[in-house]
């Protein structure tokens, strides 16, 4: 069920720059938070987990949540980002994946992001244990930014790549494809050791054997896909367009690109997250 995408229209604008949007339905900003409440709370805790700590430790239900969620501020902005691009790719952008690890119920620290790449999913055409060469992994990641973008970049080695030099104002979409190439290039095997710690740690032996699955890529060969996503305040979105050099998408032709501009994008993520504790 499409409890978060139905917000959202697809609009070919800025297809031919390699750029898909999705546009957000803000008559319905209202309804919107109200459905995103469960599936962002359980995007850090069940509610089987819940019930089972609520009734066991006699903690409040409203501490229990509390207690997971981050701060107001960068970390909140991005844990927004990364669970709606979460929810977006599980119900529309990539709704064959059948298995969905919420990394964000893994943290130990609220007050900091989720490690590795932002949301990764897999795809099995059978099960594990019947490997498939069309089995999938495919990987989001999330940019986030709730106000107008500023600042100027020093380019690392990497954004030398595309004609982009030091000095130009920042951009989401080079941020966000260059990080989705870091997934790409080493940080989907450093996720799969993370979450194989967390596994481990946790006696998630359906976890792990996914894992393991997709580790032995040379013996059982699998399809990868890697997207990026820039989740921008709508009033920004015309200085992003203007800022995103057009060799971008040529360099990293392997990428899929979408935006999802909000208008007041930084009201909408702290109406949200004002109202978990009382799921």
């Amino acid at each position: 069920m499409a409890f978060v995408s139905k917000y959202f229209t697809k609009d070919d604008t800025y297809i031919a720059k390699g750029i898909t949007l999705y546009v957000f339905d803000e008559t319905k900003t209202t309804a919107f938070v109200k459905d995103c409440l469960l599936p962002f709370r359980r995007a850090y805790i069940t509610d089987e987990k819940l019930d089972k700590i609520e009734v066991k430790k006699q903690n409040s239900r409203t501490d229990i949540i509390k207690r997971r969620l981050p701060d107001p501020g960068d970390v909140m902005s991005g844990d927004f980002g990364e669970i709606l691009t979460f929810y977006m790719a599980t119900e529309l952008w990539s709704p064959e994946v059948n298995y969905t690890p919420m990394k964000w119920r893994f943290k130990d620290d609220p007050k900091k992001a989720s490690p590795k790449t932002d949301v990764i999913l897999f795809q099995f055409i059978n099960d594990v244990e019947h490997p498939d060469a069309n089995d999938k992994l495919i990987t989001y990641e999330a940019k986030a930014h709730a106000t107008a973008v500023t600042g100027k970049y020093k380019m690392h080695k990497q954004k030398k790549a595309i004609t982009y030099k030091d000095g130009k104002d920042v951009c989401s979409f080079v941020d966000a494809i260059f990080d989705a190439d870091k997934d790409r290039a080493s940080r989907v095997g450093e996720s799969i050791i993370y979450l194989k710690n967390h596994a481990e740690n946790n006696d998630d032996d359906e976890l792990m054997n996914v894992l393991l699955r997709f580790e032995n890529g040379y013996s059982n060969s699998y399809k990868a896909e890697y997207n990026a996503v820039a989740i921008i305040e709508s009033t920004d979105l015309a200085n992003q367009i203007a800022r995103m050099p057009a060799d971008l998408l040529t360099t990293f032709p392997d990428i899929t690109l979408y935006c999802m501009p909000i208008k007041d994008l930084q009201n909408v993520y702290e109406r949200v997250y004002s109202q978990l504790e009382t799921t």
